[in-house]
C-alpha cells in the first residue's frame, strides 16, 4: 500500500516561530505540501520517500533539507515566480535518476557511501537553474537520453559514474552540461551545449562538436585528453585545462582564450586563439597558431621564447590599452609586462619599448616600468642580467637599441618619452640617464640625435621651455667636450641638424621682442647651431639670427673665428684655416637684413 501525506493551509503542518516545520516517518513514499506561510522545511529518516512537491504560493527565500532519503526520484518546487530554494541534501547513496525541478538558489549535496560533496550556487539571479538532473551513466540506457532534449534554457544536468556501452550517446540542447568520475568514457558527442564541464576523466581522449553552440570548456584531471574536433566555422570564448592532457592537444576553431594550469602537455595546436594564459607548464616546448598571446606567471619550457608567433603587436597594445584605460586591470598588466620582457631582439623589442611608454601614460608604476626598461635595454644588448640582484643596482650606460630598421625611429620616440615621464616623476635614475643619452646621440647613436631633435623641434610640444633650455645646455657642452665644432661633425648627425635650423628659423618668423623666454630659447639653440653646423647651413639661419638679437650673434661668429683651437681642428679635419677664419669674420661683420 502506498502511503500519500498532504499538507494545506487548511490541514498544515505545524509550524514553529520561525515559519520552520520539521516531518519524520520512515514508511512515507509521497509527501505534498501546499502551504503560504512554511519557509524551511526538514525531513529526517525519510528512507522510503521518492517524490516531495511543495507549492507556496507567496515569493520568499524558502529552504528544505533532506535527509536519508535513499529511494528520492523527484522534487517539484513550485508557487510564486520570485520564490528562490536552498536545497540541501544528505543522502547514503549518489541519488541516480534524481529530478529537481525548482528555481535554485542553490544546491549542495552529500552522500555518505563515497565521501563526497556537490554544490552549486548560480552567480546571477538570470542564471537560476529551473532543473538540475542526475544521471548515472553505468546503468542509462540510450533511451534514457530523451528526455535531456526538452530541459528548460537554465538547467545544470550532473552525469556521475562509469560508463561502459559500446554506443556513445549524443548530448543536445542543454544550456549547462557537467560530468564528473567517468573513468571508461573514452570520446564525447556534443550538440548547441553551452558549457561543458568534465572532471576526473581518465579515460577521455576527444570531444566531436556537432553543431557550434559551446562557449566555455572546462577539463579537470583528463590525462589522456588529446583532441576537440568542430565545424569549419566554430569558434568559442574560453577553454580552461587543469592538471589535463599529457601529450599533444589539438583544438578546432577559434578560441578567445585558452588557460593552461598546472598541464603537462607537449604541444599545443589550434586554428586560432586570441589570448593564451600559461601557468606551470613546464613540458609546453611547441605551439601551432597563428595570433599573438600573452602569458601569466609560472613556468614553461624556454623553447617556447624563441618562436615567432609569441609577439607583442600593435593590435594587442591598442586592444589592452583600451581595456585599461576603462580599468586598470592588474593581471592583465603583469601578463604583458612579462611577456614584454621576453621581447628583447631586434625584431620584437620595438614593441615591448611602446608598450611600457603606453602604460607608463596610463599612470602605471613609473619606477617598476624603468626598471624592466633597464633590464630589457641589457638583454637587448647581449648583457648579462642577474635578476636576484637589487633593482636599483641594474643601470645602463648608454642609450643605444638594437632594433629591426622598419621600428627603430619611432620605438626611440617611444622610449625617450618613458624617460620623460620618469624624470617628471622624479625618478633619480632618469635625471642621471640624461647626460647618457644626449652623449650617446652625438657620438654613436645618429637615430638618437634624430629623435633629441624630433622632440625639441616638434609641434606637440613634448618638452617644456624648462625642459628645452636644460636639453640644449647639455647637448652644447658634450658636443663641446665631444666632438669640439662642425670641423670633425659626424655626418650622420645633419638630418636631425637640419630639422633644428628649422626649428630655429620658425621660432624666429614667430618671436616677440618682449617674449623673455623665447629669447633665451633662440640664444641657446643658436649657441648649440653654431657649434654644431657647417658654415653652410649656418649661413641659411643667419640672416634670421642677425634680424632677431644681432648684438648678441656677432660677438659668437668673431669668438669662433679667433678660437685657439681652430687652427689645430682644421688642419685634422683637412680646411684652410684662414678661409674658415675668413668665413667667420665677414659673417660677424655682415649687415642683419
Amino acid at each position: 500500500m502506498t502511503i500519500i501525506k498532504h499538507f494545506s493551509d487548511t490541514s498544515p503542518l505545524p509550524l514553529n516561530q520561525d515559519y520552520s516545520s520539521c516531518l519524520t516517518d520512515n514508511l512515507v513514499e509521497h509527501v505534498h505540501i501546499q502551504q503560504r506561510e512554511l519557509k524551511h522545511l526538514d525531513l529526517y529518516q525519510v528512507s522510503a520517500l521518492q517524490t516531495l512537491a511543495l507549492h507556496c504560493p507567496e515569493p520568499a527565500e524558502r529552504h528544505v533539507r533532506v535527509q536519508g532519503a535513499s529511494a528520492l526520484k523527484s522534487m517539484q518546487l513550485s508557487g510564486h515566480s520570485e520564490n528562490r530554494w536552498v536545497i540541501h541534501l544528505d543522502l547514503p547513496n549518489f541519488p541516480h535518476g534524481l529530478s529537481i525541478e525548482a528555481p535554485l538558489a542553490h544546491l549542495d549535496m552529500c552522500w555518505l557511501q563515497d565521501y563526497e560533496l556537490l554544490t552549486l550556487t548560480p552567480q546571477i539571479k538570470a542564471a537560476l537553474f529551473h532543473e538540475v538532473v542526475f544521471f548515472d551513466l553505468s546503468q542509462m540506457t540510450v533511451s534514457d537520453f530523451s528526455a535531456l532534449q526538452e530541459l528548460p534554457e537554465h538547467s545544470l544536468v550532473v552525469c556521475y559514474g562509469g560508463y561502459q556501452q559500446a554506443i556513445i550517446p549524443t548530448f543536445a540542447n542543454i544550456d549547462h552540461l557537467l560530468f564528473t568520475d567517468i573513468a571508461g568514457i573514452d570520446c564525447l558527442t556534443i550538440s548547441q551545449v553551452k558549457h561543458l564541464v568534465v572532471q576526473r576523466a581518465i579515460g577521455l581522449r576527444s570531444i566531436a562538436v556537432l553543431e557550434p553552440g559551446l562557449a566555455r570548456l572546462q577539463l579537470q584531471q583528463c590525462p589522456q585528453f588529446s583532441q576537440l574536433t568542430a565545424p569549419a566555422d566554430f569558434s568559442a570564448d574560453e577553454v580552461q585545462f587543469t592538471d589535463a592532457a599529457h601529450g599533444s592537444v589539438a583544438l578546432a576553431g577559434r578560441w578567445n582564450s585558452v588557460k593552461l594550469r598546472r598541464s603537462a602537455l607537449t604541444e599545443l595546436a589550434a586554428d586560432q586563439i586570441d589570448q593564451l594564459h600559461v601557468t606551470d607548464c613546464p613540458n609546453l616546448q611547441r605551439l601551432r597558431v597563428g595570433s599573438p598571446l600573452i602569458f601569466t606567471n609560472g613556468i614553461f619550457a624556454p623553447e617556447l621564447l624563441d618562436q615567432s608567433s609569441f609577439s607583442i603587436n600593435e593590435g594587442m597594445i591598442r586592444d589592452t590599452l583600451q581595456k585599461l584605460t576603462e580599468r586598470m586591470d592588474q593581471e592583465l598588466v603583469e601578463a604583458l609586462l612579462q611577456q614584454a620582457l621576453r621581447q628583447y631582439k631586434p625584431y620584437n623589442v620595438g614593441h615591448a619599448i611602446m608598450l611600457l611608454q603606453a602604460l607608463a601614460e596610463l599612470g602605471y608604476d613609473i619606477a617598476r616600468l624603468w626598471e624592466l626598461r633597464a633590464i630589457l635595454q641589457l638583454k637587448n644588448q647581449r648583457r648579462q642580467v642577474n635578476f636576484r640582484q637589487d633593482p636599483t643596482s641594474i643601470k645602463v650606460s648608454h642609450w643605444r637599441w638594437n632594433i629591426k630598421i622598419d621600428r627603430i625611429f619611432e620605438s626611440y620616440e617611444a622610449d625617450f618619452l618613458l624617460w620623460l615621464k620618469a624624470k617628471r616623476n622624479g625618478l633619480p635614475e632618469a635625471d642621471e640617464f640624461m647626460p647618457l643619452m644626449v652623449q650617446t646621440a652625438l657620438t654613436s647613436e645618429p637615430v638618437g640625435f634624430f629623435t633629441l631633435c624630433t622632440m625639441l623641434s616638434s609641434e606637440a610640444d613634448h618638452l617644456l621651455l624648462d625642459e628645452k633650455l636644460d636639453f640644449l645646455g647639455v647637448m652644447t657642452q658634450k658636443k663641446l667636450a665631444q666632438t669640439n665644432t662642425w670641423l670633425n661633425l659626424n655626418e650622420n648627425l645633419v638630418p636631425g641638424l637640419k630639422r633644428l635650423c628649422h626649428y630655429f628659423k620658425q621660432l624666429c618668423a614667430t618671436a616677440e621682442g618682449d617674449n623673455a623666454e623665447q629669447q633665451q630659447l633662440l640664444k641657446v639653440l643658436f649657441q648649440f647651431l653654431l657649434q654644431s653646423v657647417s658654415p653652410k647651413l649656418l649661413s641659411g639661419i643667419l640672416p634670421a639670427a642677425m634680424k632677431i638679437f644681432p648684438e648678441y650673434v656677432r660677438p659668437q661668429l668673431l669668438a669662433m673665428a679667433n678660437d685657439s683651437k681652430l687652427p689645430y681642428i682644421a688642419r685634422f679635419a683637412d680646411v684652410s684655416y684662414d678661409s674658415v677664419k675668413v668665413w667667420y669674420t665677414k659673417a660677424a661683420l655682415a649687415k642683419s637684413a
